[in-house]
C-alpha cells in the first residue's frame, strides 16, 4: 500500500486547523505533520493538546515564524512516505478525495502533482481557478490587457469557458502550474527536481518555482476533475506587500533574462496603465455592507464570477451559470473589506462588469472605503 503523509503548516489558527484535520479522520495511509509557525506558546500547547489525541499526527514547532515553504520543508524532511499532500488549514478535504488523487498518481508515473477541483466555500457554488501561470509571456499579457478594456474582457470571457468546460473533462488534466493550498506530490519526483520548496520564499510563488522546476526536470502536473476540495481563499491586502517581494525573487531566479530586461520588472510595472474605473465598469458609488445591500444595488443580478483584479482574471466562478443568484449572506461573508469586479447577468441581458467596494463590518455604508483592487 502506498503510504501518504500530510504537512499542514499551522500560523495563528488553531481552530481552522482543528477542522482541517477532522475531515482526514484517523489517519491510518501515514502520518499528519503539523508545523507551527506562530510564535506563540499557548497556541503551541493548543495544538499539543489537540494532537495527544491523534497518534497519526506529530506537533513540529518551529523556532521562529520560517514562512509556508520553509515550514513544509521542515516537515517534508522528516517524512519518508511515498506521497505527501500539503494541507493549509483553510482547506478541506476527504480520504476519498484524497485517495481519488492518489490513484492518479499511481495510474501515471510521468506525474510529479495532482490536485483537485478547489471549490470557494463549502456549499460549491463558486470554483477557485486551478492554477495561476507565472512566465513573461502571462505578465507581458497583463501588460497589455491593461491597456485595452475590449482585450481584458475577452480574455477573461475566454478563460471562464475555458474553465468551466475543464470541469467536465473525464481524465487528468495536465496543466504548467499548481497552487499549494491542497497539493498532493510525488516524493520521488520532488528530491529528483531538488527538493521541495526552495527556502528563500518566505510565502507565494513557491508553488509556481515548484511547479516550474518539477517540469524543466520532465514531470507533469495535473488536476483531477474527480476529485474535489474547498478553500475558502480570502483576499487579505496586508499580503500585497509579501507577494509583490516573492514575485521579485521568482522572476530574478526563473527568469532571470526577462527581469535583467525589464530592470528588474520596474520596467514593465511603469507600462501598466491604470485602470479607469467608470470608462471600463458599471461602478455601485457606495461601499456595500451586506449581500442584500450588493443585490438591491445592481438590482438583483446574478453573479457569474467575481475577481479582485481589474482585469477581471483569475476570476473565482459559478460551475454552472445556469444555477447563478446574487450573493446569498453566506458567500458574502466569505469576502473580505476590500475592492472587486463581479461579472453579473440581469434578465435575458448580456453579462456586464461591476466594480464595487465591501465596506468593514464597522463603517457606515456611505463612501468609497477599499480603494482600486490591484491589477493582475
Amino acid at each position: 500500500m502506498i503510504t501518504i503523509d500530510v504537512i499542514v503548516v499551522n500560523y495563528r489558527c488553531l481552530n481552522e486547523t482543528v477542522q482541517a484535520l477532522s475531515r482526514l479522520g484517523g489517519w491510518a495511509l501515514g502520518r499528519v505533520w503539523v508545523v507551527d509557525n506562530s510564535e506563540d506558546a499557548a497556541e503551541a500547547a493548543g495544538l499539543a493538546t489537540l494532537l495527544a489525541g491523534m497518534p497519526w499526527a506529530k506537533l513540529l514547532v518551529s523556532p521562529c515564524n520560517l514562512g509556508f515553504g520553509r515550514a513544509c520543508n521542515l516537515a517534508f524532511a522528516q517524512s519518508q512516505a511515498e506521497l505527501v499532500l500539503l494541507l493549509n488549514p483553510d482547506a478541506r478535504t476527504g480520504l476519498d478525495d484524497i485517495d481519488t488523487l492518489a490513484g492518479a498518481l499511481r495510474a501515471d508515473s510521468q506525474l510529479a502533482a495532482v490536485a483537485p477541483v478547489m471549490y470557494w466555500n463549502e456549499e460549491h457554488t463558486f470554483v477557485i481557478p486551478h492554477t495561476v501561470a507565472q512566465t513573461p509571456l502571462v505578465a507581458l499579457g497583463a501588460l497589455l490587457r491593461s491597456r485595452w478594456r475590449g482585450l481584458a474582457r475577452r480574455s477573461a470571457l475566454a478563460a471562464l469557458a475555458r474553465m468551466r468546460a475543464q470541469l467536465g473533462e473525464a481524465g487528468v488534466l495536465r496543466v504548467s502550474f499548481l497552487t499549494g493550498a491542497v497539493l498532493l506530490l510525488r516524493r520521488a519526483a520532488v528530491v529528483a527536481a531538488g527538493g521541495l520548496f526552495d527556502p528563500r520564499y518566505f510565502m507565494f510563488f513557491e508553488d509556481s518555482e515548484l511547479s516550474l522546476r518539477l517540469r524543466r526536470s520532465g514531470w507533469g502536473l495535473g488536476v483531477v476533475p474527480t476529485a474535489q476540495a474547498v478553500h475558502t481563499y480570502r483576499h487579505k491586502a496586508f499580503k500585497a506587500g509579501l507577494m509583490g517581494q516573492a514575485r521579485q525573487q521568482y522572476f530574478a531566479a526563473c527568469f532571470p533574462g526577462f527581469f535583467r530586461l525589464t530592470v528588474g520588472l520596474a520596467r514593465l510595472d511603469r507600462l501598466v496603465r491604470p485602470v479607469p474605473l467608470a470608462k471600463w465598469f458599471h461602478t455601485v458609488p457606495q461601499a456595500l455592507t451586506s449581500a442584500d445591500s450588493f443585490a438591491a444595488a445592481t438590482g438583483g443580478a446574478k453573479v457569474l464570477a467575481w475577481s479582485p483584479s481589474l482585469l477581471m482574471q483569475p476570476a473565482i466562478f459559478r460551475p454552472d451559470p445556469a444555477l447563478a443568484n446574487s450573493f446569498s449572506a453566506a458567500e458574502w461573508a466569505l469576502l473580505e473589506p476590500a475592492a472587486y469586479v463581479a461579472l453579473l447577468q440581469a434578465g435575458g441581458g448580456a453579462p456586464q462588469w461591476w466594480y464595487f467596494e465591501v465596506a468593514p463590518p464597522s463603517a457606515p455604508p456611505a463612501g468609497a472605503q477599499g480603494g482600486a483592487p490591484e491589477i493582475q
